[in-house]
């Protein structure tokens, strides 16, 4: 039989039973725990964290929107639960400020680079920035990320 792809997709029906394996519930609910448990997403010099409730933050690099989830073939992942990091802390609005001129900024020249490029995620270099940028970001934050 021709190799055919469609044949080892993951979600598709395997076994007997017809069960699906990893877009069952279980599954993904065994991946989110796996994730919760194994995952380091920062290193806590000098205490930084937890950030303190009114603590000002200016997000520097593209991937505070150009956010690599995984990467392709048997890297690749289901993006339902994933958020940039901007959207992230963006629900801690509650507690930290984000300085937003320099986040829209980002986020703009994300959002053209793509559309002008028609290139997939993760393919952007990385902005370099205005000294005055820097500047505005400093008066304002009292931790860069």
């Amino acid at each position: 039989m021709k190799f055919q792809r469609a044949l080892y997709q993951p979600s598709l029906p395997l076994g007997k039973d017809g069960k699906r394996v990893t877009s069952s519930i279980e599954h993904r609910e065994l991946s989110k725990k796996a994730a919760k448990e194994g995952m380091v997403l920062l290193k806590n010099e000098n205490n930084l964290l937890p950030l303190k409730s009114g603590e000002r933050i200016a997000l520097f690099g593209k991937a505070s929107f150009d956010y690599v989830k995984g990467g392709g073939g048997s890297g690749d992942v289901i993006v339902s639960y994933t958020k940039n990091i901007y959207d992230g802390l963006k629900e801690l609005s509650e507690n930290v400020l984000i300085y937003e001129d320099l986040s829209t900024y980002y986020k703009e020249e994300v959002e053209k680079y793509y559309k002008e490029s028609k290139k997939e995620p993760g393919k952007m270099e990385e902005l370099i920035l205005e000294e005055e940028q820097y500047k505005k970001a400093a008066n304002f934050a009292d931790i860069a990320i």
